[in-house]
């Protein structure tokens, strides 16, 4: 696995950040060359950061429409652990926003189509829980449904998956409801079917197209941090067909 900090360098801001600092240094001796690495930084930073271009990059990322029937022939609903964060004010660690949001939507499917969920999420930096028993717990407290099955020690989307297909092959099943963010099912599907399953999307928090305005070239953080994810996942599905795949 790569360093933590080294994720975070191809992503924006960090690497346009590195871009303009490229530019900077070599200003003196190169200065066409140095003004030109400057601005594209500059104009990378404002597009990546405006609504229009945020939105547009998650959507082109994501896969799977909303689902509206629950009949599938599928064994259980697998969902996919996205962080645990310290909170005091929950007694401990706890499921980080993202997670939340597929946990209860997975609550929601398994009311509307009976089947069971796997939780499946490893530790995450110095936490005492793992990202499995903390969507247990959350599952629990928060939306008053039960995981069959708790996976704790897998660290990526690829590790999900060939632990998820560890516990459930040995009892028939391969067909799967998998819940994630529209914008991760791409990179999910991609390694659940590697790892033997068939796969009936079921995405959530699904990013949907809205009509142009003045506001969505207005920057905002939230835009930027929709272009870091856009980034992260199309980097992330390289990086996967070149190790993994």
């Amino acid at each position: 696995m790569l360093p933590a900090f080294l994720k975070h360098l191809p992503l924006p801001p960090a690497s346009l950040f590195l871009l303009a600092l490229f530019g900077l240094a070599i200003l003196w001796w190169r200065p066409r060359l140095g003004r030109f690495c400057m601005g594209l930084a500059l104009a990378a930073l404002y597009a990546l950061s405006t609504p229009l271009v945020g939105g547009a990059l998650l959507r082109g990322v994501q896969v799977g429409d909303a689902l509206t029937r629950f009949d599938h022939d599928a064994g259980a609903i697998v969902v996919l652990g996205a962080g645990v964060t310290a909170a005091a004010e929950y007694g401990g660690d706890t499921v980080g926003s993202t997670s939340l949001v597929r946990l209860r939507y997975a609550a929601r499917l398994n009311r509307l189509s009976g089947k069971p969920i796997l939780v499946t999420g490893g530790w995450g930096s110095d936490l005492h829980l793992s990202e499995g028993e903390a969507m247990t717990q959350a599952l629990e407290t928060s939306f008053r449904a039960e995981a069959q099955w708790v996976e704790t020690q897998a660290v990526n989307t690829y590790e999900n998956a060939v632990s998820s297909a560890a516990i459930l092959h040995p009892l028939g099943i391969t067909r799967i409801y998998l819940v994630t963010n529209g914008w991760h099912m791409r990179r999910g599907i991609a390694a659940f079917e590697a790892a033997g399953f068939e796969v009936i999307p079921a995405p959530t928090a699904i990013h949907s197209r809205a009509r142009p305005t003045l506001t969505s070239l207005i920057p905002n953080a939230g835009s930027l941090s929709a272009s870091a994810i856009a980034v992260h996942e199309w980097l992330g599905l390289i990086w996967y067909r070149l190790v993994y795949f």
